[in-house]
């Protein structure tokens, strides 16, 4: 966790790897239960490519469980 935090600050632009070690550094959280900071990896991604794997049902999911309850 600790490399990919680091990886992830290195790169500026979020170009494939970076979208990559984010994700993955968002899945790492989410094992963690820590999720904001795994939906945070999550917004960051979306922002830029909602079509990116599982981004977007991740991010829009979690809007749905804001408003319904978990």
């Amino acid at each position: 966790m600790k490399q990919l935090e680091e990886a992830s600050q290195e790169i500026v632009s979020m170009e494939a790897m970076k979208k990559d070690i984010v994700y993955n550094l968002g899945i790492i959280y989410e094992r963690m239960n820590e999720t904001g900071k795994s939906l945070a990896c999550m917004k960051q991604i979306y922002e830029v490519d909602y079509g990116y794997r599982d981004v977007a049902h991740r991010v829009e999911s979690s809007y749905k469980r804001d408003i319904f309850g978990p």
